[in-house]
């Protein structure tokens, strides 16, 4: 039903009445990794098809709306000169895909991005530890596992055709590995793993596509149009611990400064967790802004270090890209909100 509404509103005209209303605010588009096996199948909110990743950039191409560096929509905030219909492309972790996928795509329409870059997986070159326990478990043929507990621990056999049960069993797999205390270790629990779910990890591990870009790969994207920023090292910026989370920024921008000649003061703040408590670490750092994974446009009444941003990947329906891009979802975000506000203010009468 939303999306037949999209549609009438569409042709209605609505959607070119929300572009023009909301001209002067800003869109951040927030991506993950992109597709080179399978692997959006299984997560198609973290990744997103070549084909549709290619769809969505030439719909920015043929739809005028000007595509900005971070630095400059940042700077257009703040001295209120942003272009209008102004958008931002962004991606998070730092994928190998982004090299061998989203790089030349983005290239090929001109267009800038800002890739945040985390470093600890970077430096390992092994898979990203959640992305793959998950990846393993959903895309296995098997039904049930029963474990060895010689090999895994605490880890309890589970029914893997029950989602609610696979969930938690992702997690247990994901504090298990955690508690290993060698990178030895933990590539010999994937390689059992996935010995035992008859997924093979070696073929994962060759072929990236759950790994991060390594230290040449950066730096080779850092002199094209890709703006490398920070995202922590270790992809943790805790809340009640703010000598652990400055730290986590250090780690990352020691990493990340040869790599790059561009300052690093931008954020993105890891899993989209973010707090107020945060920003007086952050502007001891030097970030001037941070992005978080809340729905939203941006203008000055936004603070820099809590910017809003559009999930994207192949779980959304290209109809609700468009709305986003031609801020008819705003419109509606707004609305909401004077509705919800409204109803709380007559109940308090």
């Amino acid at each position: 039903m939303k999306i037949v509404i999209l549609y009438v509103c569409k042709y209605s005209g609505l959607f070119l009445l929300s572009k023009y209303l909301m001209r002067k605010k800003l869109l951040i588009l927030c991506y993950h990794g992109f597709e080179i096996a399978d692997e959006s199948q299984c997560r198609p909110k973290l990744f997103i098809k070549k084909e549709t990743f290619e769809r969505r950039l030439k719909y920015l191409h043929q739809h005028s709306v000007t595509v900005l560096p971070l630095d400059k929509a940042v700077e257009g905030i703040e001295n209120d000169s942003l272009a209008d219909n102004s958008v931002v492309i962004t991606i998070d972790d730092g994928f190998y895909s982004v090299l061998k996928v989203a790089y030349p795509l983005l290239h090929k329409y001109g267009f800038p991005a800002t890739l945040y870059q985390m470093s600890k997986d970077m430096l390992t070159g092994m898979p990203v530890l959640p992305v793959l326990i998950a990846y393993m478990i959903e895309t296995t043929t098997k039904n049930s596992f029963i474990p060895n507990q010689h090999k895994f621990g605490n880890i309890e056999g589970c029914d893997l055709t029950c989602p609610e049960h696979k969930e938690k069993f992702i997690d247990s797999c994901i504090s298990f590995a955690r508690t290993l205390d060698s990178s030895e270790k933990v590539e010999q629990f994937y390689k059992e793993f996935g010995n035992e779910l008859a997924v093979d990890y070696e073929n994962i591990k060759n072929l990236r596509f759950l790994s991060l870009l390594n230290e040449s790969e950066v730096l080779a994207l850092a002199s094209t149009e890709i703006n490398v920023q920070l995202h922590t090292h270790s992809h943790q910026f805790p809340q009640n611990n703010a000598a652990e989370a400055s730290l986590e920024i250090k780690k990352n921008k020691q990493i990340l400064e040869p790599l790059t000649e561009q300052p690093l003061v931008h954020f993105c703040y890891p899993a989209g967790k973010w707090s107020t408590s945060h920003w007086s670490i952050l502007a001891k750092e030097g970030v001037k802004s941070a992005t978080t994974c809340l729905p939203g446009l941006n203008d000055s009444s936004v603070n820099m270090l809590a910017l809003n941003r559009f999930l994207d990947g192949e779980n959304i329906p290209h109809i609700v890209f468009e709305a986003e891009v031609y801020r008819f979802s705003e419109c509606i975000r707004i609305l909401r909100n004077k509705i919800s506000r409204s109803r709380s203010s007559t109940r308090d009468i």
